[in-house]
């Protein structure tokens, strides 16, 4: 999941983690509330490994949500995760600076 990458800070070379990238699976479907917390429970697992590998890098800057349809109680499920601070802190949010959101839309229904 993660590489190492070359840092160079005050003209000193290293190597770091890179920090996760947060995606479902790569199958198209509803993320209904179910799915939605399956798919926390593995981030969160993934999460927690990769802080007790790294305890000093950043654990997410990447979220992808892309190419799938989620209800809007899904959504709120992966919002209060990626928010909260009761399990990290800062919030898992606090640390993304890319969003996949492309086609996440394409097939839910008008009200939603």
């Amino acid at each position: 999941h993660t590489l190492d990458r070359l840092v160079k800070e005050n003209n000193i070379i290293f190597y770091a983690k890179m920090p996760l990238t947060l995606k479902p699976s790569p199958d198209r479907e509803v993320v209904d509330t179910e799915k939605a917390e399956a798919m926390v429970s593995s981030w969160r697992a993934e999460l927690l490994a990769y802080q007790t590998a790294n305890p000093d890098s950043l654990l997410c800057d990447k979220i992808i949500l892309a190419n799938k349809s989620y209800t809007k109680e899904a959504i709120t499920v992966i919002a209060k995760f990626l928010t909260s601070t009761d399990e990290f802190s800062p919030s898992i949010a606090s640390g993304i600076k890319y969003a996949g959101l492309d086609d996440m839309i394409a097939s839910r229904m008008e009200d939603e």
